[in-house]
């Protein structure tokens, strides 16, 4: 009878042994703390996982476990008697990681775990630096070189390499719109940016020939939370700049919807006090968009549209001898863009992604001729470009870490019509089409493999 009691709770108790692990790359999960708690008495048991993920626990077969750690999403279930070894695998949970990077990637993933070279430039960064224009983030960046022009704005150099084989995407997107083969940097607004992604280094299999040097992605905010959210941001500089924008979210079940806008106004600057010609041109910039979101458990569609204006005016001085006459030429910028975004999980391995987007850029220049005694003015000369971009983008993703091979394979369109003086007949059209695959082998932890290959056709 003494043997028998004495056996009782080592035949009713299981020895277990726990090892949690990151579902999205198999690695084990540090110090995570697990709780067993008994149906039928109520009375919890509390451990800490070893550096390797690991406990080891006794299972009577009626107990919840639940397991969390910082960084993902928790865990219960029942177990049951699980004699040998019992695997948990828990889900990251990205919400307050601002790390996470998308460009370029199979999935998402840590700046860490990337094969490429990415900065990451996060929003608290960007208030820190008080900057409202990409031209203002990147002049502070490393490898970067920002050059200013009066009349064509901001370039940037990468590495020693000129901005036309830097390819500027918004949320994969591509800009276009480009002056002596560069995007005017200080027409990209930061008050909507979530975080910019920028890989150094060739990425053309993935985004094509214009992105020999690098790319820099701008992912916009998106309010995945917040049932209702509205915020003003307004910055003043003693040298004449006045900004004010704002921004109204709501979420409601699996919708959410995203109004922003705002006004930018700069009155120009001369190191040399004039009354008319300023080194630093007056403009004024107004910017709004929209982004409708639907998600539900794997599927996110996202349907955004945003538009730009501004107006930038260069004065002469006034004309000898008499000072009387002055030129002044406006230069009036619009750019109008939406796009669709469609993501879908097949399985837990498979998932297609497709976009779709439309591109409208106009740049017009007036130039008047104005009398300063009565204000009066004739239209000398008119110069102007318009430019009609459409964008497709798509592919299909297998990510699984335990097999050690991922593999991706996608397509990409663009197509580009342009209308204006400067261009032959007044209208050209260039459109390139490309298929692109590529593998990603990982034979051990610390080496990774990923060869990959892009057919394009132009046709011009």
């Amino acid at each position: 009878m003494f043997v028998l009691v004495a056996l009782c709770p080592i035949l009713r108790a299981q020895e277990t042994m726990i090892r949690v692990i990151d579902d999205s790359d198999q690695q084990p999960v540090p110090f995570c703390h697990i709780c067993l708690e008994n149906k039928e008495t109520g009375r919890e048991e509390y451990h800490v996982g070893d550096i390797n993920g690991e406990v080891k626990v006794e299972l009577e077969g009626n107990e919840i476990i639940s397991v969390s750690a910082i960084g993902f999403k928790n865990y219960f279930n029942e177990p049951g008697a699980q004699p040998g070894m019992l695997e948990i695998r828990l889900k990251p949970n990205y919400f307050g990681l601002d790390e996470v990077v998308v460009t370029g990637q199979y999935k998402p993933v840590s700046v860490d775990k990337s094969i490429y070279d990415i900065k990451f430039i996060g929003k608290p960064r960007i208030e820190n630096q008080a900057a409202n224009t990409m031209a203002e983030l990147l002049s502070k960046e490393l490898n970067f070189k920002i050059d200013h022009d009066p009349s064509t704005g901001s370039s940037l150099k990468l590495q020693g390499i000129s901005g036309e084989n830097v390819k500027i995407l918004v949320d994969g997107v591509p800009l276009i719109g480009r002056l002596d083969g560069n995007i005017d940097l200080s027409q990209i607004n930061l008050e909507n940016v979530d975080h910019i992604e920028i890989v150094e280094g060739p990425m053309s299999v993935m985004y094509g020939s214009n992105a020999l040097a690098g790319v820099v992605n701008i992912i916009t905010k998106q309010n995945k939370y917040a049932r209702y959210k509205a915020g003003v941001h307004g910055y003043y500089e003693s040298v004449g700049v006045y900004n004010l924008n704002g921004n109204l979210d709501t979420r409601f079940g699996k919708h959410g919807i995203s109004l922003t806008g705002g006004r930018n106004f700069f009155g120009g600057y001369s190191l040399v006090d004039s009354s008319r010609y300023k080194e630093y041109k007056p403009k004024e910039q107004y910017n709004a968009g929209a982004i409708y979101t639907y998600s539900e458990e794997g599927t996110s569609l996202k349907y955004k549209v945003d538009f730009f204006r501004e107006n930038l005016l260069d004065r002469t001085n006034p004309l000898p001898p008499y000072n009387e006459i002055g030129y002044e030429t406006w230069t009036a910028t619009t750019r109008f863009n939406q796009s669709l975004h469609f993501n879908r999980r097949l399985s837990e391995y498979n998932n297609i992604h497709l976009m779709g987007a439309y591109s409208y850029y106009d740049r017009s220049r007036s130039t008047y001729r104005k009398d300063l005694t009565d204000l009066s003015t004739i239209l000398t000369g008119t110069d102007s470009s318009l430019f009609h971009a459409i964008s497709a983008r798509g592919g299909f993703n297998h990510a699984n870490e335990a097999l050690k091979l991922d593999y991706q394979a996608g397509f990409d369109i663009n197509t580009e019509l342009g209308l204006g003086d400067r261009l032959l007949n007044g209208r050209e059209f260039i459109g390139d089409y490309a298929l692109f695959t590529s593998l990603l082998w990982k034979p051990t932890v610390r080496f990774t493999l990923q060869p990959a290959l892009r057919f394009s056709y132009n046709t011009a």
